[in-house]
């Protein structure tokens, strides 16, 4: 990339503390022919999250990514069962993902555990030189998000919002039953 690990380049813009990108927000194409660095290690960031943080929102995702090809890389670093809540937003008119991808897991040890395992580092499936970026999102829990994406007027089921358990469950032990 031109842009390289530029200071000049736009997706490097830090936010002040306790501020996260919105959810909505899309980046530019110049943000999107950046190489990507995080300002914080993983470590740092996973410290960073409050106690009750559930949601996180996964930046610089390659936009090659299809729905099937995030998960299957979420599942295989063992976090299978672990989230309620999967969206990958697809632009329609381009066909292919935006960049960003929001996940719920049933406990706040889960979203930090994703944190220290994915923030900084690079998928591989497809050659980039996006690395990942994870903050909690705007919108926290499973009962939040299911209300906002409620009424997503997708047809089909990979692009849409996805929902794994039963809420009543999410994050109970349930004497070690799952």
């Amino acid at each position: 990339s031109k842009h390289g690990n530029d200071k000049d380049c736009p997706a490097r813009r830090v936010l002040p503390p306790g501020r996260v990108q919105k959810e909505d927000a899309r980046p530019t194409p110049l943000e999107q022919e950046c190489t990507l660095v995080p300002q914080s290690s993983a470590e740092d960031v996973a410290h960073s999250f409050a106690d009750d943080i559930t949601t996180v929102m996964l930046r610089n995702v390659p936009l090659r990514y299809i729905t099937e090809e995030l998960l299957h890389e979420f599942i295989v670093a063992g976090f299978e069962g672990k989230f309620d809540f999967f969206y990958l937003p697809i632009d329609f008119r381009t066909k292919r993902n935006r960049g960003y991808c929001f996940a719920n897991f049933t406990r706040p040890s889960y979203a930090t555990d994703f944190v220290r395992e994915f923030h900084g580092r690079r998928l591989t499936r497809y050659s980039t030189k996006k690395i990942l970026e994870i903050a909690p999102a705007d919108t926290q829990g499973l009962e939040a998000n299911a209300e906002k994406y409620a009424n997503q007027r997708v047809s089909n089921p990979w692009f849409r919002p996805m929902f794994f358990g039963d809420a009543d469950d999410a994050g109970d032990d349930h004497d070690g039953e799952h």
